[in-house]
């Protein structure tokens, strides 16, 4: 399968691994990004050419490429398997403090988290590298799990030894889960405010005609004016309990409920009567009006998350502070990055 996707980062990841036909470039920067090594791997561009290309194509293997812009910056390849190995996981020279490592390991093991071919889960995952890597990258591997089991039996470099390193892929996938609200916040560019502020819960039919442009004002009985400029994630409500889409509060007016059905009426998205009825006896109510809506292409189960990130969580009633929910904000993060690899 080969998707493009573009998180909010600016970043855009391109996925190979499955019978649909890549594009060539993107295809030709990845064999470039493998081969530049070959000083370090002599015969890597026949690894690539013979094993790789191939196995790509028939979904044994799959392979990850970040662009920043037009310019590939990070990639992985990875075999499946009950027992995945990391073959090849690489970030170019002045990109390599940026994140992009945490980055581009969550993308493996939410890759790896679906069947992994040859009718079996993935249970462990391995890889192999030089003692002078690991003595330099050992720390970043150690906090997700990987252990160093001594000598490979095999041998890359001519004066380097190759060490064995394995984990639990359940083991790794918490831990990816676990950095992903920090993965999330430290991969926004400069002056980038789009990390979400706030989780809002609705009712399933005014997010949709919210995510369809047809709603551009949701009402709540109190909302503070400070939330103007926030980005908000939207929650589904029962019966779909999923992550639906984003968008950014414009502004936070606060009147009666006669002065602002007046004001604003059919962008409210719903009759005068059912507006009525959610206001009750309130003297006063608030009218949230969202600019830059966009729906996820794939809305994300609540019980997804929760199997993943083996948690509940608890929907706000109206909204909550994602900062001050570990748990929704991680959920959020671990969103954004499965919709990029689902």
């Amino acid at each position: 399968m080969y998707k493009v996707s573009k998180p909010k980062s600016g970043l855009s990841v391109v996925k190979f691994g499955g019978p649909e036909r890549p594009d060539p470039l993107a295809r030709s920067h990845l064999k470039q990004m493998i081969e530049e090594c070959e000083d370090l791997y002599p015969g890597i561009d026949a690894w690539f050419k013979k094993k790789v290309s191939p196995e790509l194509d028939r979904g044994r293997r799959s392979a990850i490429l970040i662009y920043s812009d037009s310019e590939p910056i990070a990639s992985a390849v990875v075999r499946r398997g009950e027992d995945a190995k990391l073959c090849s996981m690489r970030i170019t020279p002045g990109h390599q403090h940026k994140w992009l490592g945490h980055y581009l390991l969550a993308l493996v093991a939410l890759e790896l988290r679906h069947k992994a071919g040859f009718k079996q889960f993935t249970e462990s995952m391995h890889f192999t590298l030089p003692e002078s890597m690991w003595e330099e990258y050992g720390q970043f591997f150690e906090k997700y799990g990987f252990k160093c089991h001594g000598e490979a039996g095999i041998k890359y470099r001519l004066f380097d030894k190759e060490l064995a390193c394995s984990a639990q892929f359940r083991d790794v996938l918490q831990r990816v889960i676990k950095e992903l609200p920090d993965i999330h916040v430290q991969l926004q560019l400069p002056n980038d405010n789009s990390v979400p502020e706030l989780l809002m819960s609705i009712t399933p039919k005014y997010v949709e005609r919210i995510l369809l442009g047809k709603k551009t004002v949701e009402i709540r009985t109190e909302f503070p004016t400070r939330w103007k400029g926030a980005r908000v994630v939207f929650y589904a409500s029962s019966p779909r309990q999923e992550l639906a889409g984003e968008g950014t509060i414009e502004d936070v007016t606060i009147d009666t409920p006669t002065n602002i059905w007046e004001r604003y009426g059919v962008t409210i998205g719903c009759t005068r009567e059912e507006y009525l009825g959610y206001c009750g006896h309130s003297s006063k109510v608030s009218a949230l009006k969202f600019k830059d809506v966009f729906p996820y292409a794939n809305p994300i189960p609540r019980s997804q998350l929760e199997t993943l990130m083996d948690d509940e969580l608890r929907p706000p009633v109206s909204y909550s502070r994602l900062l001050q929910s570990r748990g929704w904000f991680t959920a959020v993060s671990l969103s954004n990055v499965l919709r990029t690899s689902i």
